[in-house]
């Protein structure tokens, strides 16, 4: 294991090992950041309080604009190459899931006329709402680096997913949100069979406790993040011994059955452990840290927490 190694094995920060574990540092540390660099990601917006121009003229929340739960935004300009190429996609995602999501076009309305916006509408048979972000509230907001730019907001206003590309990743992950309707997962593909653990019935009703976790989080972060790899074992410990056992959700970064076992094994785990294998799970809760628990009563989230003894878990 990778914390056996001391300090005089070390060159340039990476302990000396064999190929193999090499190779296993290597991808676990990768995924570590990319799962910490979700952080800045699950950021939550108040459409309510950010203001757009309507090409009729009139100013309007964001809020005011949709009527859906999960939120499209696609930020452009008439004069972005990349943009116009991207319309044709961008109105077919809004043929093929506007019925479950809010797909606008936020023009970002520099050096741009309503002429030139209107032309862009109608070159393209664009059938979804158009707005100017005239203020730059929204540019700010969504920290807006250039057009084009996608940002996607789950059903509670979170920021989980921004990209310039319009793309296959950008459409796996709209048609998530709009199959979940941006909340819960019971129709997402837990263990990577294409047929999901949690049926619909089993989240909507009652109380259900989420456990996010990963097999190595307490191991492998033990010097990078001691606090969080505390937490973790302390977690686990903790719902061990627990009679209410929660449903366990396992990242799927370097985890494969073999590995679920041996982490059952170590913590005594008699319940389910079901391993995300798509991620989807982790992308549609906006799950950026660990241990994270979330609960649910009749299918809506309640509350999620990281600290283990918080008395509303019990």
């Amino acid at each position: 294991m990778l914390k056996e190694h001391n300090l005089s094995s070390l060159i340039i920060g990476v302990p000396l090992m064999s190929p193999r574990f090499l190779f296993r540092y290597l991808f676990i540390t990768l995924s570590f950041f990319l799962i910490a660099s979700l952080a800045g990601a699950t950021t939550k917006a108040d459409l309510s309080s950010l203001t757009v121009i309507t090409m009729s003229g009139n100013e309007k929340s964001v809020d005011e604009l949709k009527n859906k739960e999960v939120t499209y935004l696609k930020f452009w300009a008439s004069w972005c190459k990349p943009c116009l190429e991207q319309m044709p996609h961008l109105q077919e995602i809004q043929e093929t899931y506007g019925k479950d999501i809010d797909v606008i076009a936020i023009n970002i309305d520099l050096n741009e006329t309503d002429e030139n916006i209107d032309n862009v509408i109608k070159r393209f048979d664009l059938t979804l709402p158009v707005a100017k972000d005239s203020k730059g509230e929204l540019k700010q907001q969504f920290q807006f680096a250039g057009t084009p730019y996608h940002v996607l907001l789950n059903a509670d206003g979170q920021i989980i997913y921004t990209s310039h590309d319009a793309d296959e990743a950008l459409d796996e992950k709209i048609a998530l949100l709009a199959k979940n309707k941006g909340r819960g997962i019971a129709s997402i593909d837990i263990d990577g069979s294409g047929n999901s653990h949690f049926d619909s019935e089993l989240l909507s009703s009652g109380r259900k406790v989420l456990f996010f976790t990963a097999t190595w989080c307490d191991w492998y972060l033990e010097d990078s993040r001691p606090e969080m790899s505390k937490a973790c074992i302390k977690a686990q410990e903790n719902l061990t011994q627990s009679q209410n056992a929660p449903i366990t959700i396992v990242s799927h970064m370097w985890t494969d059955e073999a590995e679920v076992e041996k982490f059952r094994s170590k913590y005594a785990i008699s319940s389910p452990i079901h391993i995300d294998q798509g991620g989807e799970a982790f992308f549609t809760f906006g799950v950026s840290s660990f241990p994270t628990f979330i609960v649910l009563e009749d299918g809506e989230e309640v509350f999620r927490t990281s600290n283990f003894a918080d008395e509303r878990l019990y």
